[in-house]
């Protein structure tokens, strides 16, 4: 059936001289054309989900594609900005925000995310890239999670020694209480920049992590709840960003 249109939709409105027959339908909420339809011929914009491989170092891109779902006549911009979700700003990836431009008859843009690699064994990482204040478009999917895969190698057999045995010269870690019942505090010392304090089974299974800058060469220390654990041994590894390990052994007591 077709849709009877109103004379003030077929001549225009007297009150917007931009609204009338055959005018753009832009995406601004308003019936621009005048034929009873809102935004019919907006554009809906959306973000891919990524997923990059760390790296041991230095920094790689990590390319999330925004694309259209037709092409326009007009040019279209949208803001973006990241957010972090388990992966850390400045030390898995760089912080970033700004806008993207689709040029006329343009689809797909892509926006660039620096990773940063290391050498510590964690899980896999995720942070988001969202979009907002769109023009001349809508958002139709406005979150992009990008995923940075670990490729380093947990290298777990054998590392339950004595406290100063797999790490670089000048580095120590003490546990203490040791047993533990409800927490046990990691106190580091050498250590500088990004590190890693693995909770781990005898079995290499990870149990608990946390990652953290160093700001002081001297002394750090870092609280980890176990009141979850069974009672039993586990091994707690600290990682420095070269890889260096260092590997106590804890042992639960309820």
């Amino acid at each position: 059936m077709t849709r009877a249109r109103s004379p003030r939709s077929i001549m225009g409105n007297d009150a917007d001289a931009s609204r009338h027959p055959g005018a753009l339908d832009i995406c601004d909420g308003i019936d621009n054309d005048c034929d009873g339809a809102t935004d019919e011929d907006c554009r809906g914009v959306s973000i891919a989900d990524v997923i990059t491989t760390e790296g041991n170092k230095n920094q790689k891109a990590m390319n999330f594609a925004v694309t259209l779902n037709k092409a326009s006549s007009q040019t279209i911009t949208v803001h973006y900005n990241t957010q972090s979700g388990s992966a850390l700003p400045g030390s898995d990836y760089v912080t970033q925000s700004g806008m993207v431009t689709f040029a006329p008859t343009v689809k797909k843009v892509y926006i660039s995310i620096a990773i940063n690699g290391d050498k510590v064994f964690e899980p896999d990482e995720t942070f988001t890239v969202i979009l907002s204040n769109p023009v001349n478009a809508v958002i139709t999917d406005g979150e992009g999670t990008g995923t940075i895969a670990n490729d380093d190698n947990s290298t777990v057999k054998g590392q339950i020694t004595s406290l100063a045995a797999t790490a670089g010269i000048g580095t120590s870690i003490q546990l203490t209480p040791n047993p533990a019942t409800n927490r046990v505090n990691v106190v580091m010392k050498g250590y500088a920049g990004v590190i890693a304090i693995n909770l781990m089974s005898l079995k290499g299974e990870l149990l608990l992590q946390k990652k953290l800058q160093c700001t002081s060469l001297k002394y750090m220390q870092q609280s980890l709840d176990v009141f979850g654990l069974a009672s039993g041994v586990y091994m707690v590894m600290v990682i420095d960003g070269q890889g260096g390990r260092k590997t106590g052994k804890l042992v639960v007591q309820h």
